[in-house]
């Protein structure tokens, strides 16, 4: 039998090395992914890839991003995997689709993309069309450009340059703060998505070049106006070029505040004069008598003129949005300006109120060093670091359990070890005993302080701009996990937007402190998976979280309101003689409006509580302030006015958020002692002046928010408030035919707005 037995293993042994053979020489079949993998020659070489403007950007905002590739020798069509990390080093991963490459000539693809640390590698894959990697290269080291701090503000110069690099000398801002300024000569380098100018906080705009205006296209245009619209600011010089410029097709006419009317030539006596350099003139070529100056005229100005030649508007500043475009009515980048040795210091009148020339304040160094956060930014993230039900474990009580942990091992296991001498074995028994329940101990004590539910705090900013229908809406979350698990985060607004105009990403520390985006210090790697972030959508895919950890996370959209009416509809009422607003307003968000404050030259008003479709007058408010008393919660005591400090460690969202909304106005960094960098788009301080009404409110939650990790879990959303913020236009004399209609407060994109404004009563 045993031999037997061997036979049949033999047998079996020499069967399945015959099967084993014919595999090997039978023909494959090779599907079409692995074709394609096989075929290099049809896939194309990634070739370079560069980041930012001019290799210029910083982390924590979407950033441009453009990728050169050699093109095979067939077509290709796929998409593009691209990997970095985030704030906390975490891989993160976004996909970029469609990709079409044809013939052996080159090709690029344009992106955004969020970087998370200082020249962190970014990888960049080819997919096919079953979504198989075909081609990867990682860029790292010296071939990503270093990325700028968060906290230094970023100038972009579209065309010839206005000499902003001699304005920033004569600034009183430390060299090593100064806003970076960079140059492109051609418009058609700009990018087409609005998103990608989130870290650039001016644009100017040269238009002398006539070569330069026709590589405007539509799209460059259209990415340009939306990003001032959401916020942005920019400076238009228009000059000897201005009917090209501003006729009605072409693509940068909706930036000006007005018509064009005909181009005029003036000597240079009101720039000198606006410089302060009449004794410092403008000379022409050889010292010889400068030539006229261009200068653009434009017919009904909308906006605040700020500086004139006789009647000629030279200078006019013009809101959009929640932006605004300063217009300058001549080629600051021509003759005989770009030879004026006084035109740092005639932009520096014209810009005389802009943060990027204003020095910054030791007190943020040492409030960084005890904090942990130098921005505003990072208080909120901090203040929305508070959960309910979860709370820090003491330090006194950290140290004592150490303490008696010791004394346990040490002196009361030995004496009791010594104690029984016949039964040293004994301590094979109490040692383990001590260790198990000191650990029972500590996980019942950390259990006690942290739980083991999922928690969730967040705060919404909603902004609805009357006069133009313009919408926009920011969220912040900060999120808490019991254990260890990814998760798929959703963040949607509680009105239906377009596609496309949704955003969630995570929310980064400014700064170089401890987990500071700009700090040098590597965290460690604690996940190597990537979790998947989109550039357009509302969520984030298998994010993971470490046992009783948070992270910070962000959404944005925007939209507009449609049927907005383009009269000036509301109700007049002329009730006093000091220039205060009067009109109408009636509340058609279906939400109760409370704390509603209502804004405008230098003075707050208190409207109290508004019901849904309740019609209230402007002029029957509860209460008047000073703007910079209510910012500042100033309280009269004893006969005398006293202002709150501004507690930069407090935990509350609400009021962190309201300095951010009125940062300038209520002092800036002389109040806070704190930077407002990351989340500047948001401050209307500017708004305010002008002649704009911004009326703040508090209301339910903007936003619906939901995370599932691997097990069904509920998620516990504590504090999750809301602020809305609505710009209406202040006539401070009626048009002809005015119209007498309420003015309505709305915030859904499919309701019916009604654009209007509220009216000063004039003395």
């Amino acid at each position: 039998m045993i031999a037997r037995f061997f036979v049949f293993l033999d047998t079996g042994r020499m069967l399945l090395a015959i099967s084993m053979l014919c595999t090997m020489l039978q023909p494959r079949n090779v599907d079409a992914a692995e074709a394609i993998a096989i075929d290099a020659s049809s896939v194309p070489t990634i070739k370079s890839l560069h980041l930012g403007f001019k290799n210029q950007y910083k982390v924590g905002y979407w950033t441009p991003l453009q990728i050169e590739f050699l093109a095979g020798q067939g077509e290709f069509r796929g998409s593009i995997r691209l990997r970095t990390v985030d704030d906390n080093d975490l891989p993160v991963e976004q996909t970029v689709s469609p990709l079409d490459i044809g013939g052996s000539n080159k090709g690029s693809i344009q992106t955004v993309i969020k970087p998370g640390r200082p020249r962190s590698a970014i990888t960049v894959e080819l997919l096919d069309a079953q979504q198989q990697v075909v081609a990867s290269r990682t860029f790292s080291g010296d071939e990503i450009p270093l990325a700028k701090p968060t906290s230094q503000e970023m100038i972009l110069e579209v065309g010839e340059s206005i000499g902003f690099s001699s304005l920033l000398v004569l600034s009183k801002v430390p060299e090593a703060d100064r806003p970076v300024v960079i140059q492109i000569a051609s418009p058609s380098a700009l990018p087409t998505a609005e998103s990608a100018y989130a870290g650039i906080d001016r644009i100017v705009v040269s238009t002398s070049d006539e070569q330069a205006l026709l590589s405007w296209s539509e799209a460059q245009a259209t990415a340009l106006y939306r990003w001032v619209q959401l916020g942005g600011k920019l400076v238009l010089c228009v000059g000897k070029n201005g009917k090209t410029v501003l006729a009605d097709t072409a693509p940068l006419a909706r930036f000006a505040p007005g018509g064009f009317l005909r181009v005029v030539q003036r000597p240079p006596n009101a720039w000198e004069s606006l410089a302060g350099a009449l004794a410092e003139p403008m000379v022409g070529a050889g010292g010889a008598k400068p030539p006229p100056i261009n200068s653009t005229v434009l017919s009904n100005v909308i906006g605040r003129i700020e500086a004139t030649d006789g009647n000629l508007p030279m200078v006019i500043r013009s809101a959009r949005g929640f932006g605004e475009v300063l217009f300058i009515a001549a080629d600051l980048d021509q003759p005989p300006f770009a030879d004026w040795p006084a035109r740092g210091r005639l932009l520096m009148r014209i810009l005389a109120a802009d943060s990027s020339l204003e020095a910054g304040s030791n007190q943020s160094s040492s409030l960084g060093m005890r904090l942990g956060y130098t921005d505003l930014a990072g208080q909120l993230r901090s203040a929305l670091d508070q959960f309910e039900h979860v709370s820090v474990i003491p330090f006194w009580l950290v140290v004592m359990l150490g303490l008696g942990y010791v004394l346990l091992l040490f002196p009361i296991e030995y004496w009791l070890t010594s104690r029984a001498r016949k039964y040293v074995e004994i301590a094979w028994i109490t040692v383990p005993l001590i260790l198990i329940g000191s650990c029972a101990l500590f996980y019942w004590i950390g259990q006690q302080h942290k739980g083991n539910e999922l928690r969730a705090s967040a705060i919404d900013l909603v902004d609805v701009d009357l006069v133009s229908g313009t919408c926009r809406g920011n969220s912040w979350m900060n999120l808490f996990s019991p254990n260890t698990d990814r998760y798929t985060i959703h963040s949607k607004p509680n009105v239906e937007t377009p596609d496309g105009n949704q955003s969630v990403s995570w929310f980064g520390l400014p700064g170089v402190g401890l987990g500071g985006m700009n700090s040098t210090l590597a965290a460690p790697a604690q996940f190597s998976d990537a979790y998947q972030m989109s550039t357009s959508g509302n969520q984030l895919q298998h994010v993971p979280l470490a046992t009783w950890s948070s992270k910070s996370f962000c959404a944005s959209w925007s939209y507009d309101l449609e049927n907005l009416n383009t009269g000036p509809e509301f109700t007049l009422t002329e009730w006093s003689s000091d220039r205060a607003p009067a009109g109408t307003l009636v509340n058609r968000t279906g939400h109760k409006l409370t704390n509603a404050v209502l804004m405008y030259n230098g003075w707050a008003y208190m409207l109290g509580e508004i019901e849904p479709d309740q019609t209230i007058q402007v002029e029957q408010f509860r209460s008047i302030m000073n703007l910079e008393s209510y910012l500042t919660q100033r309280k009269v005591t004893v006969n005398k006015e006293e202002g709150t400090p501004y507690d930069a460690a407090g935990t509350d969202p609400s009021r962190v958020l309201q300095m951010i909304q009125f940062y300038r106005a209520a002092g800036d960094r002389e109040y806070t002692g704190l930077a407002n960098r990351y989340l500047s788009t948001l401050d209307m301080s500017d708004q305010l002046a002008q002649h704009r009404a911004v009326l703040v409110a508090s209301g339910p939650a903007a936003t619906k928010l939901t995370a599932q990790g691997s097990e069904e879990q509920t998620l516990h959303v504590g504090q999750h408030a809301a602020i809305y913020r609505f710009v209406l236009q202040v006539l401070r004399v009626p048009p002809s035919g005015f119209v007498s209609q309420p003015l309505e407060l709305r915030i859904a994109p499919q309701q019916q707005a009604v654009s209007g404004s509220l009216l000063e009563s004039s003395p």
